[in-house]
């Protein structure tokens, strides 16, 4: 009669071979040599020991073992990087801030706006809509670096403003806007055969968080006491 060892009892039935010697929380696995070996229980020979969450992953419990939930946290990055380009001229007789308009007739930009004497930090709606340069697609965009060339009447001095305009909810009144100042750069002209250039990537973008709608322009103000004229190249890039 046989004596099947499925039909031992319990009392009668011995450890495996090897398992004395074998070290705590380890498990019989057959090799690639085709052995019986004892290996870590938890290594498993290669197998998965911990799960870490990299970045927009959670996983429960923290520790990454045992039965393991991952849940996924949507990282939000700005999908683009834009250059805004202008070529533009101005030709200013008195020291009042001009801010760049929309191309005319012959497609060139030139300062004809007035929003009145140095100093003024406000424009209407109207006039923001007439000197924007750019307007934001999507909230969060910031100015990284605005550089340009000009060339003008020699020994006359210009500064050139880039102003943030807030929109608010995209509807404005009559009243004036508040603009923030994000750069600023005094020149020096040298003549209309030598340009000069300028480079500014300290944007002061803290001053008001941008929102879609919201404008961006560039002012010019004559410092001299002499009507002046320039010609000016600009390129600010945003994300």
């Amino acid at each position: 009669m046989s004596n099947l060892h499925k039909d031992l009892p319990d009392g009668q039935i011995h450890n495996p071979k090897g398992f004395d010697g074998a070290s705590n929380e380890t498990k019989l696995t057959k090799n690639a040599s085709g052995l019986l070996e004892w290996v870590s229980d938890s290594g498993g020979g290669g197998g998965v020991t911990q799960i870490i969450g990299g970045t927009g992953i959670t996983i429960s419990p923290a520790g990454g073992t045992g039965v393991v939930t991952i849940s996924e946290t949507p990282v939000i990055v700005s999908p683009y990087e834009v250059a805004v380009h202008n070529r533009c001229y101005g030709s200013l007789e008195d020291t009042n801030v001009y801010a760049l308009s929309v191309p005319n007739g012959n497609n060139e930009h030139k300062f004809t706006i007035s929003l009145g004497a140095a100093g003024t930090t406000t424009i209407s709606p109207k006039l923001a809509v007439g000197g924007a340069i750019y307007s934001v697609t999507q909230a969060g965009e910031e100015v990284t670096t605005w550089v340009g060339h000009i060339f003008g009447t020699n020994g006359l001095d210009v500064r050139l403003t880039l102003w943030h305009v807030p929109w608010g909810d995209c509807q404005s009144e009559n009243s004036p806007i508040s603009m923030c100042n994000i750069a600023n750069v005094s020149l020096g002209l040298t003549g209309n055969n030598t340009p000069i250039c300028f480079s500014q990537t300290s944007i002061s973008n803290e001053c008001a968080e941008t929102a879609v709608g919201d404008i961006f322009i560039i002012t010019a103000e004559n410092l001299g006491a002499e009507a002046m004229t320039f010609g000016l190249e600009t390129t600010m890039r945003i994300k």
